[in-house]
């Protein structure tokens, strides 16, 4: 049996109840916590509440505060809201394009670099926005400047990134669209669609047919069996953030046109480098190699900047 726990965290801060022991209004705050209870989707929920004073530490509500819960998403409330507080309401993340060396004769003798800021919006679907639409942005400045090659490496600066899993997260997570986290530089959401060549019949056996970004170096091997027709998307791709074999497990129903799921982006800071490559040589460009650096420098021109949307927007 499935049990459903459903976690709610209420900013009471910004209600006025909870402002200080002198504004808090009990009677107010208890009308509140009885239409709460009265909820018809927490009929059969748990939930916690336990409000303390920024001032002092002190406790003015508590309803099943010592209760244990799993808050999952929630919790993206609170860094949110500390991103927001910290960063400012107006601040954007700038992801830009720069080199060291020098342009003579059309030749970049020296590497082109794109310095991340971590921003989470860089080409997201969710945003509305397409990560291959900017990178022509960039080709579109390389092709103005009229440089035909490049020597010296195309390199990815990014800063003070860690491992981007948390330890306790399962490994049915983190090889798919919803547990890829959060890396230096991100884009497309960090999510890959496969689409899979499904059978016609239960139990068939099935195959990765193409993914989009189509990112090389990168093995996917499908154990994914057909299921019945009627049944739901049970596939999950197992692999850690940086894996390039990626395993594909569990059914999806069965129909004669391709199937997709969608599986976390490996190791999104190189994996753009390899798509920004390909771009390169689709323009005629040629580079030595390709490089993530976990180092920001400065560089003295920028050719191309990308500014995220204001940050109270993405949040």
């Amino acid at each position: 049996m499935k049990h459903y726990i459903y976690t709610f965290i209420f900013l009471w801060s910004f209600t006025g109840f909870a402002q200080s022991t002198q504004n808090f209004d009990k009677q107010k705050n208890d009308d509140l916590l009885k239409d709460f209870e009265k909820t018809e989707a927490l009929k059969h929920a748990h939930y916690g509440i336990s409000i303390r004073q920024l001032s002092n530490g002190k406790e003015i509500v508590n309803v099943n505060a010592k209760h244990s819960f799993a808050p999952a998403s929630n919790l993206k409330l609170l860094y949110t809201l500390t991103a927001v507080e910290q960063l400012g309401k107006d601040y954007r993340y700038k992801t830009t394009l720069t080199y060291s060396g020098k342009i003579v004769n059309k030749i970049l003798f020296g590497d082109l670099i794109i310095q991340a800021s971590g921003d989470p919006s860089f080409g997201s679907i969710r945003m509305g926005e397409d990560y291959q639409a900017l990178i022509e942005q960039m080709m579109s400045r390389l092709r103005n400047l009229g440089i035909q090659k490049i020597s010296g490496q195309l390199i990815m600066e990014v800063n003070g990134w860690r491992y981007p899993a948390a330890g306790s997260w399962p490994i049915e997570d983190i090889g798919n669209y919803y547990g890829t986290g959060a890396w230096g530089f991100n884009f497309n959401d960090n999510r890959l669609d496969i689409f899979l060549k499904r059978g016609s019949h239960v139990g068939e056996p099935t195959n990765v047919i193409k993914t989009e970004p189509d990112v090389s170096g990168i093995k996917y091997i499908s154990k994914v069996v057909t299921a019945a027709p009627d049944t739901d998307d049970q596939a999950y791709v197992y692999a850690a953030p940086v894996d390039t074999e990626r395993y594909i497990l569990g059914t999806i129903p069965a129909g004669n046109s391709p199937f997709k799921i969608k599986g976390g982006m490996p190791n999104p800071p190189l994996s753009f480098l390899k798509i920004f490559k390909q771009n390169l040589a689709d323009n005629h460009i040629s580079i030595d190699g390709i490089q993530v650096r976990n180092a920001l420098k400065k560089h003295k021109e920028i050719l191309w900047q990308y500014q995220s949307k204001p940050m109270i927007e993405l949040a």
